[in-house]
């Protein structure tokens, strides 16, 4: 029973990263092309990047939560160490995507 809600937010995980590919991919290329056409401004790239940043950390604390559940399940010790290090990896991926997207926030709102 459980083992749905940890492929389930896999799943969601896998999905946000997916749109936030594309939607990015979309606003690039149009900004690009409207500039291309002479329609208006680029859209800065430090904003695409923030934009694209804040998604992956969304997805990301998704994947938290699925090993948490998983670990929950079946706690043996070479999971727990395993779930340990993923955290720890996914933890600190996310504080400095959370830090650069801030960073960048900061440098826009100028």
């Amino acid at each position: 029973m459980f083992s749905f809600f940890t492929r389930a937010l896999e799943f969601i995980a896998v999905i946000l990263l997916t749109w936030a590919g594309i939607v990015v991919s979309i606003r690039l290329v149009t900004s690009e092309w409207n500039h291309f056409l002479g329609r208006g401004d680029r859209i800065r790239f430090e904003q695409i990047r923030v934009e694209f940043g804040q998604r992956i950390v969304l997805a990301t604390e998704f994947l938290i939560a699925a090993d948490l559940i998983q670990t929950i399940l079946t706690p043996t010790t070479q999971e727990l160490v395993s779930l340990g290090g993923i955290v720890a990896i996914r933890t600190i991926l996310s504080y400095f995507l959370t830090r650069e997207v801030d960073r960048h926030e900061r440098i826009w709102k100028r």
